[in-house]
Order: C-alpha cells, then sequence, then structure tokens
C-alpha cells in the first residue's frame, strides 16, 4: 500500500489466445487430413498408388482463393500426383 491507503492491483496474467488459436488450428488440420487417409484408404485419389505415410494432402480450391480445411475441399495424393496438380494449376 502507497501512503494514500490505495493498493495496486496485480495485474492479470496475458492470456495466450494466438497460441490457442494455432493449436486449435493445428488439430483441425490433423483430424482432416487423417480424415481423407481413411477415406482413401492410404491411397492415393488420382492414380491409386500406395502412399500411407507420405502422402500429400491438396486442397482442390487453394487456401489462397478461399479455400477451406475441409474433407471436401482436400484430396490425398502421392508426392508425384501432388506436384503435377500443381504443375497443372500453376
Amino acid at each position: 500500500m502507497g501512503q494514500g491507503g490505495i493498493a495496486c492491483p496485480k495485474p492479470e496474467p496475458r492470456k495466450r489466445v494466438k497460441a490457442r488459436r494455432k493449436r486449435q488450428a493445428a488439430q483441425v488440420v490433423k483430424s482432416v487430413r487423417a480424415q481423407c487417409v481413411e477415406r482413401s484408404g492410404g491411397s492415393c485419389e488420382e492414380c491409386g498408388c500406395e502412399c500411407l505415410f507420405d502422402g500429400h494432402a491438396h486442397h482442390k480450391i487453394p487456401r489462397s482463393l478461399g479455400g477451406k480445411w475441409t474433407t471436401e475441399n482436400i484430396v490425398y495424393l502421392c508426392p508425384l500426383c501432388h506436384a503435377k496438380a500443381h504443375r497443372r494449376t500453376a
């Protein structure tokens, strides 16, 4: 307490909102990707080759154009088909 008898309240700890949002977004990405892998059976949705661990989640509508992380907008592709998909759109 100061001389006037008024105590300053301690500031509340800052909430880590940005970090929490990042973690929540990462969980969404992981769950959507997992659903797409399950839907495709671990195979490329373009050519059908087995790519369980090294497949890529590809957005049909790019995120830069408003595409979302939803199972309807994601296809599971092998690295070769993923590269081809990006060459087609470029």
